[in-house]
């Protein structure tokens, strides 16, 4: 099911920000592709951690209260050791691997200021966001390779979740669906097969 405009905004453009967003409509969309990947691979990393350190989705909430991502996988990194057994124990820690190796430029990409390097004799004016505190850049170009690390982040948590949360095998399909549910009803018989979050 796609995102629609309402009748009354369809022929209406997009307003325009203060500044410019020098990133094309493809730039944007991988961007977009990454905010929604990286949703899915931060509530696969709580379920992973409420798993291996026995607790309920809102008692680990309580405990990770107000820490960055950075701080949560190190959480992983420390649990991976209570996994069932050594299959499992691998796939925590590669999760963990994939994930952190993200992490800095997923943080200056959503986080960063967003415009154009001025000093690059190279390629004068290119596409970057600038990390506001380490002077750190990240430049548009790298998009589709950064997509491409978050998308192996993304199959490793899943791999992770799958094995330790479900104690099912890890399947190779993609493009699955995600559906949401509360706790101790089972799903539609309508669903297909798929992840059942709850």
């Amino acid at each position: 099911m796609s995102s629609k405009r309402s009748s009354s905004d369809k022929n209406k453009p997009l307003s325009s920000p203060v500044y410019e967003i020098p990133l094309s409509d493809e730039e944007l969309i991988i961007i977009g592709r990454i905010a929604v990947m990286w949703g899915h691979i931060d509530q696969q990393i709580d379920l992973i951690l409420s798993r291996l350190l026995g607790l309920k989705l809102v008692e680990l909430a309580d405990i990770l209260s107000g820490k960055m991502i950075g701080a949560k996988i190190e959480f992983l990194k420390k649990g991976a050791y209570r996994a069932k057994n050594k299959e499992n124990e691998k796939a925590v820690k590669d999760c963990y691997t994939k994930v952190k190796a993200c992490v800095a430029e997923r943080n200056i990409v959503f986080h960063g200021s967003w415009g154009r390097e001025a000093y690059n004799k190279k390629r004068p004016f290119v596409p970057c966001a600038l990390h506001r505190t380490k002077g750190s850049y990240f430049y548009a170009d790298r998009l589709w390779k950064f997509h491409e690390l978050v998308n192996e982040a993304s199959i490793a948590t899943d791999a992770a979740c799958t094995m330790v949360c479900f104690g099912v095998p890890v399947s190779d399909a993609r493009n699955r669906s995600t559906y949401f549910g509360r706790e101790g009803k089972a799903p539609p018989a309508v669903v297909p097969q798929a992840r059942y979050i709850r």
